[in-house]
């Protein structure tokens, strides 16, 4: 109840709330914080990854349901005027924050991809949308939230991309669109890995989410081996 409290005034306090078209996602955010971290001395690092999410969250919304491609492009330009080509000079872990950069670009193409009516392939989708499913920025924020637990080398382990990192993103992204593309396609939005994968392969709903299975059960696969 009080964590409750504390983010309503997060929310509040840094005017997010002006936000009408953003989604007040604190309550579900620091829930999923808390699966991830539950114990006591975590506290601060489920403060920082529920910011962090809602942070996102912000900037998925901000893309996918309001602004214009030139207004969203303004934006890009102005994020990477805080000078992207200084990270190298950075730690492992300003890093993983820095690259929250990148990911807005990966939100304007699917931008573009609505605003054009391009079709990609199930291929050429998913190398971008499983970045915007935000699973590879949410754990290394989780790593900095657990402190001494996670050293320098579990940075650099999961900035090689693992072979379970690219698992959980496939995962992520494949059971969001399978959940949420029916009502994403009510409103103006790029196409979501069903409907790519349906038009790639000439398939019904039916025989595309068939399919998805063996690719959700092969992801698992090499979750369980990672």
């Amino acid at each position: 109840m009080l964590r409750g409290f504390l983010y309503f005034r997060f929310w509040e306090h840094s005017k997010l709330s002006e936000l009408s078209y953003a989604r007040e996602r604190y309550v579900e955010a620091y829930t999923w914080s808390n699966s991830l971290f539950y114990e006591p001395r975590y506290a601060q690092g489920r403060i920082f990854h529920t910011k962090m999410i809602l942070l996102v969250s912000i900037l998925d919304d901000t893309f996918d349901a309001y602004g214009t491609p030139q207004e969203l492009q303004r934006l890009i330009d102005a994020l990477k005027r805080c000078e992207i080509s200084a990270i190298d000079e950075l730690q492992h872990y300003t890093k993983v924050i820095c690259k929250l950069i990148r990911l807005v670009n990966n939100y304007q193409v699917q931008v573009k991809w609505s605003h054009e009516g391009y079709v990609p392939t199930f291929e050429e989708y998913k190398s971008i949308a499983t970045k915007t499913a935000t699973y590879d920025s949410s754990i290394p924020i989780s790593f900095i939230g657990i402190g001494k637990v996670a050293a320098i080398e579990a940075f650099k382990w999961l900035g090689k991309e693992p072979k379970i990192m690219k698992a959980l993103d496939v995962i992520g992204r494949l059971m969001n669109d399978i959940v949420s593309h029916k009502f994403e396609q009510l409103r103006h939005h790029c196409l979501s890995s069903v409907e790519c994968y349906m038009s790639q392969h000439g398939l019904s709903k039916k025989l595309t989410l068939k399919d998805f299975e063996k690719i959700l059960e092969d992801a698992c696969k090499d979750l369980n081996e990672e």
